[in-house]
């Protein structure tokens, strides 16, 4: 993700893909790593299921039931670990980001409701 234009970069290692974000949502979910002399960032679990959900075309959750098809089969996520996210970073992403329906079933899904 980044805030700047959009860009994609083919390399032999692998192909990336940089994604527009606003400057309100770039932040959220956002964790600074420091090993040794080297400091950098990296998205969350929270944040990268948030950019994905918000920038993936055809993802529309409306229902908590899609929202588990979604997280179990398509992403064929570790449900025990979801139950441990951090429902804050949904909640404000749903505030500032793309897709707050869908961001908010997800939500949903994690509290239970």
């Amino acid at each position: 993700m980044t805030f700047k234009a959009a860009k994609e970069f083919n390399t032999p290692v692998g192909n990336y893909c940089y994604y527009h974000i606003s400057r309100e949502t770039y932040p959220i979910g956002i964790t600074q790593i420091k090993e040794g002399n080297s400091v950098y960032i990296m998205a969350t679990p929270e944040k990268a299921l948030c950019d994905l959900i918000a920038n993936q075309p055809g993802i529309n959750l409306r229902y908590k039931k899609e929202a588990l098809e979604f997280l179990e089969e398509n992403l064929r996520f570790d449900m025990d670990k979801f139950c441990q996210f951090n429902p804050e970073i949904f909640l404000a992403y749903a505030k500032n980001g793309k897709k707050s329906t869908s961001i908010l079933t997800i939500l949903k899904l994690l509290q239970h409701e």
